[in-house]
């Protein structure tokens, strides 16, 4: 693309203009080696054409804004950057939100841009970042979330030195967004040492001065196959099914076989014109940021670029946003308690079930001290005449009124009587408690205490259960990193000593275990639900209370520049209901699982027991040949 400008305007206005161009027009459609645009100066109007690429982008045939045309009158020859950039100011300031970094090289941006700020009333249209050894102040302001709308655009005016540095230190600490822009003027040299610092989604505008007169113009852009199904996305998994199932082939490689992620991901592809080729960790992990510094599982894939994005029931974290960029979440659900089907309590001792241990403790003592008590009274009140009873009667009589027997004794004395009356009545409401409650446990029966929520963990691990997870997981990391609170009494409850008695490989050995022996898995309820279904939904016992709402997203290199495109999708995917319907569908290949199981088992007993009658058929008829051959 050429651009004819006077032979007399200076290269730094030139560039600017072409900066300005890229920040009114937005970044080129696909990005990370360095394509050449020569600009030569011979007229006197500047156009900047729209700037296009061979490549096949994630972005759908959008059209491009022209862009403006700028007729500058300049009556001095030898303009030098400053000048350049006070012209530039006066356009671009308003139209983008400018960062500039600038070292000791360029000593007069500080004084110029203040001068230029105070002149146009524009005190916040430009920030001024001056270089320093430690880049940490440059990490706040790529990480600050801005507060304005757009991208940001950083303009360096640094030595050649420097501005390697800096951007060694942007590919370090993994700071490209799709949201940041670098503009970047520099000297020939600069060039190779720059290209191998650029990662996909490291938006990059490069100037290198040639001569007076000539530029080197450069956009970012990425490498394509030539495949006209446009780019093929790296895409790592793990076995996880019903969100990402997959196929070992015989080469070690993995195929995507079903589950919702990967409808998810056959969506995108199909309307962002894409396809994908599906790896997997060798840890088989989720994993995240680790205390030494490095980065496991699936997040550690996308962080080192092995993989463009991860999808596999991923929870949005906040460590795990430290290395990685996540998508719009496009799924909500909670954890659960997983638990075989409470066992229903014997029956053997079921008449003493309608009370509890202290309430029988209480009728024996009150039936056995009632008689000596009863005596005791009679005989205070014993007038000559009278008959005084035993206090065997009066014991013997008592307790036939607790089992509903007449009462023998009479007497005259108002004191007694009203002692005879209370305790028939105490004895009428136990008679109809104890027969009602009865009846109620036998008709239903009686099952052991189900394992609810969190508080009750620490009860099953009195009753001899084990309680577990998947390792390296965010459900460990949540009860790991707790300081107090119910979840760090839960961490306390899992088995640290023997790590491979509560934290598993995957699900499915979790459920297994729970089949075994007495084991409590902490699981999300989708995921519980499937794998319960799958193995026979009536084993198992998904507590009432669920906990902890996670987030799934789609991992993503850091300022990878398709996330914009995923994250439309994804909401008009979660608008349309379609997660929910893929949801609905993997439930209903778990159930049919079982079936299928039935009627493998019905045709094999259906064959031997085909197999047996022919055998049975056959001896019978030699036998009887036989028979009629010796008769």
């Amino acid at each position: 693309a050429e651009t004819m400008a006077p032979s007399y305007l200076p290269t730094p206005l030139l560039f600017f203009a072409c900066v300005l161009a890229v920040a009114v027009c937005g970044p080129a459609e696909s990005y990370n080696k360095l394509s050449v645009i020569r600009l030569h100066q011979s007229t006197h109007t500047p156009v900047l054409p729209h700037m296009k690429t061979d490549t096949h982008s994630l972005h759908h045939n959008r059209s491009q804004r022209p862009l403006p045309s700028y007729s500058l009158s300049v009556t001095e020859a030898g303009r030098t950057t400053e000048e350049g950039l006070a012209a530039f100011l006066s356009y671009a300031a308003v139209e983008v939100n400018l960062y500039l970094l600038y070292d000791l090289t360029n000593y007069e941006v500080d004084e110029l841009v203040r001068n230029h700020q105070e002149n146009y009333n524009m005190s916040k249209s430009v920030t001024l970042i001056q270089y320093s050894e430690d880049l940490s102040y440059l990490k706040e302001v790529l990480t600050t979330r801005a507060t304005h709308l757009g991208t940001r655009h950083m303009l360096v005016l640094c030595s050649t030195q420097h501005t390697i540095r800096i951007f060694q230190y942007v590919r370090q600490k993994q700071l490209e967004s799709p949201s940041i822009w670098w503009l970047v003027v520099g000297e020939t040299d600069v060039l190779q040492s720059l290209q191998p610092l650029l990662w996909e989604g490291s938006l990059v505008t490069l100037a290198l001065r040639t001569s007076p007169t000539t530029s080197n113009f450069m956009v970012s852009k990425v490498d394509h196959t030539g495949l006209p199904i446009g780019r093929q996305l790296i895409v790592t998994a793990n076995n996880n099914w019903p969100f990402f199932g997959l196929k070992k082939l015989g080469d070690g490689e993995v195929e995507a076989e079903t589950g919702i992620d990967i409808q998810i991901m056959n969506t995108l592809g199909q309307f962002l014109n894409f396809t994908y080729h599906v790896v997997s960790p060798a840890d088989g992990q989720w994993g995240g940021p680790l205390p030494d510094g490095t980065v496991s599982g699936l997040i550690g894939q996308v962080a080192r670029r092995e993989a463009h994005v991860a999808i596999c029931e991923i929870t949005v974290t906040e460590s795990r946003e430290t290395v990685v960029d996540f998508t719009f979440p496009y799924y909500l659900e909670s954890m659960t308690l997983a638990s075989r089907t409470p066992a229903e309590k014997t029956r053997a001792f079921a008449v003493f079930s309608p009370f509890t241990l202290k309430v029988w403790l209480c009728i024996t003592v009150s039936t056995v001290a009632i008689g000596p008590l009863m005596s005791l009274l009679g005989l205070m009140l014993c007038v000559s005449g009278h008959p005084h009873y035993q206090l065997r009667d009066y014991s013997f009589n008592m307790f036939r009124n607790m089992v509903t027997q007449g009462n023998l004794l009479t007497t005259p004395h108002w004191p007694l009587r009203l002692m005879f009356f209370f305790w028939y009545l105490f004895c009428f409401y136990i008679c109809v408690l104890y027969s009602g409650t009865l009846t109620a446990v036998l008709v239903m029966p009686a099952y052991e205490k189900p394992i609810d929520n969190l508080e009750n963990l620490a009860g099953a691990v009195a009753d001899g259960f084990d309680i577990g997870t998947v390792g390296s997981t965010n459900v460990e990391f949540v009860f790991k990193e707790a300081t107090g609170g119910i979840y760090k009494e839960v961490w306390g409850l899992f088995n640290h000593k023997d790590r491979s008695k509560s934290f598993f490989d995957t699900p499915d050995m979790g459920f297994d275990q729970i089949l075994k022996a007495k084991f409590v898995m902490l699981n999300p309820r989708l995921n519980s639900e499937v794998r319960a279904a799958k193995r026979g939904r009536h084993k198992f016992y998904l507590g009432r209370q669920s906990y902890y709402p996670q987030n799934y997203g789609i991992a993503c290199n850091k300022g990878a520049p398709f996330i914009p495109n995923f994250n439309k999708m994804l909401m008009r995917i979660s608008q349309a209901g379609l997660i929910f319907h893929w949801k609905e569908q993997e439930i209903q290949r778990a159930a049919f699982f079982i079936l299928v199981m039935g009627f493998l088992v019905a045709a094999v007993v259906f064959g031997l027991e085909h197999a047996a009658s022919v055998l049975v058929l056959s001896k019978m008829s030699e036998l009887a040949e036989s028979h009629s051959n010796s008769l």
